[in-house]
Formats: structure tokens, C-alpha cells, sequence
């Protein structure tokens, strides 16, 4: 089933009705996965308020232990019961379920399953919980500058689609929005490490 399908069956289900992170672990293997994952990127790649304070941290935490379990084989994805009880009020997860809901819908329709040796043995899989581990830690990286939050939400968005619809394209995709993460943040460094000397005298 597609993401963008499970994502409406989810506004149907929780329109008037909070939704929590506990709902998303109940989807089978992949689906749980994938979705949970894509809800998580949601508000980096479009502009939804959220009334939490370092709501990028928290869902960066969540989408590392996430990366984590792939790394160790889990099929099944699982949270702390504190972390399953985040709860988001029917308004806020109504605006971000119809955001991720238009960037699905743009990107979809070139996702189909095709290469799957990418996506299922168990050393593809860790590769991508690696990658979801990197690109969590980038986002949930407390910087106020532009890109910090959108590069590697997409970066994840990718592996999740892949994960979900079995599309090793859409996972080299997600693989290389990695490598252009982690170069823009490396270049980051190199030039706030410059400006550092500069102020102290290197």
C-alpha cells in the first residue's frame, strides 16, 4: 500500500481525534517503518506549527532509535511507552498529515516497486537505518540556519518511500541526499570553524 493511502486513512480515522505516535506501531514490518518515519520529517519539509519547543530534537531522537532497530534486524518498529504516548492535538496532526499528503502525492507517482535487492536483504536494511541514524542526528541539530532541517528531512522521506514501496530508486536517492547532506554540513563546520579562529585568534 502506498504511504500517501496510509496517510489517508489516518486523516479519516483521527480528524477529530488526537493522534499519537502509539498509533503507527501498530502497521505491519515496513508500513510501521515507513510511515512512522514520514510522519516524523513531516513538519521539516513543509511549514506546520507545532507547539513544542525543539519538536525537530525530540522526533530526531525517535527516528535514531527507529534507524537503530534496523540496524539490529527489528521487523517490527518500537518505542519507550512515554515516547508511544506523544500526543499531537487533532488540529496539528490534521495540517501535518495534509502536508506530508501533497509531498507524497508529487513524488509518488515515480515511485513503483523496481530493484528490490536494494531494499530487503538484511544488509540493505542496516544500511538504511545507518542513514536514518546520520540524517535524524543532522536534523535534530538545534542550528538556526536554512537547509539544517530540510536536507535531511528529504533525505529520510526517500529512504522511507523506498522502504515502503520496495524501490531501490527511490533508496539511492535517499543514499545520495545523504552524501549532499553531509557535505553542506561538513561545509558548515569548515566555516563556522573559520569564523571561531577568526574571533579568538587562531
Amino acid at each position: 500500500m502506498k504511504c500517501s493511502h496510509l496517510i489517508e486513512a489516518l486523516l479519516q480515522e483521527h480528524r477529530e481525534q488526537p493522534l499519537s505516535l502509539g498509533v503507527l506501531l501498530c502497521l505491519p514490518q515496513e508500513q510501521g517503518f515507513g510511515l512512522l518515519g514520514s510522519v516524523l520529517v513531516a513538519p521539516m519539509l513543509v511549514p506546520i506549527p507545532i507547539p513544542l519547543p525543539g519538536f525537530s530534537t525530540l522526533f530526531g531522537v525517535v527516528l535514531i532509535l527507529l534507524g537503530g532497530q534496523l540496524v539490529l534486524g527489528y521487523h517490527q518498529p518500537w518505542l519507550p511507552r512515554k515516547l508511544a504516548n506523544f500526543t499531537l492535538a487533532p488540529a496539528t496532526a490534521a495540517g501535518l498529515l495534509r502536508g506530508l499528503l501533497r509531498v507524497l502525492k508529487s513524488l509518488e507517482w515515480v515511485c513503483r516497486s523496481r530493484w528490490t535487492s536494494l531494499c530487503h536483504p538484511q544488509g540493505a536494511r542496516r544500511i538504511l537505518g545507518l542513514c536514518l541514524i546520520w540524517n535524524a542526528f543532522l536534523m535534530g541539530l538545534p542550528l538556526p540556519i536554512p537547509f539544517t532541517n530540510f536536507l535531511p528531512a528529504y533525505a529520510i522521506l526517500f529512504l522511507m518511500l523506498g522502504l515502503l514501496e520496495a524501490d531501490g530508486i527511490a533508496l539511492l536517492l535517499g543514499y545520495g541526499l545523504t552524501g549532499a547532506t553531509t557535505i553542506y554540513f561538513a561545509g558548515l563546520a569548515t566555516v563556522i570553524g573559520r569564523l571561531v579562529c577568526q574571533v579568538v585568534g587562531c
